[in-house]
């Protein structure tokens, strides 16, 4: 649910319903009627606050992956998961070396 430019998870057995939200500055919460549905931390727009429990058992990885693993999946179905596998196995032993000052207060 898109509340305040954020998105909130909300247990999926709600899907259809109307909810209503109450936010302040440090929490959003969801009503069903007078039922206290769900209630979030406050997130900034663009962020998003997902429970895993809201989701049906074996679901919740896929409502919670990272972009970055869907690119992943997206070159495995593109290359095949062989080849995917043998450029990541190359990328993590290689190592890069790079001169850094640090100053430590």
């Amino acid at each position: 649910m898109q509340i305040l430019k954020a998105l909130y998870s909300v247990p999926t057995r709600y899907i259809g319903k109307v909810l209503d939200a109450r936010a302040d500055h440090s929490s959003v919460r969801l009503y069903l009627g007078t039922e206290l549905i769900k209630a979030h931390p406050r997130k900034a727009a663009g962020q998003r606050s997902t429970d895993p429990t809201d989701f049906p058992p074996g679901k919740a990885p896929w409502a919670l992956r990272d972009v970055d693993a869907v690119g992943l999946l997206r070159l495995c179905n593109r290359y095949g998961h062989d080849r995917v596998n043998a450029l990541c196995a190359r990328a993590l032993a290689f190592v890069l070396h790079v001169p850094c000052s640090l100053r430590v207060r």
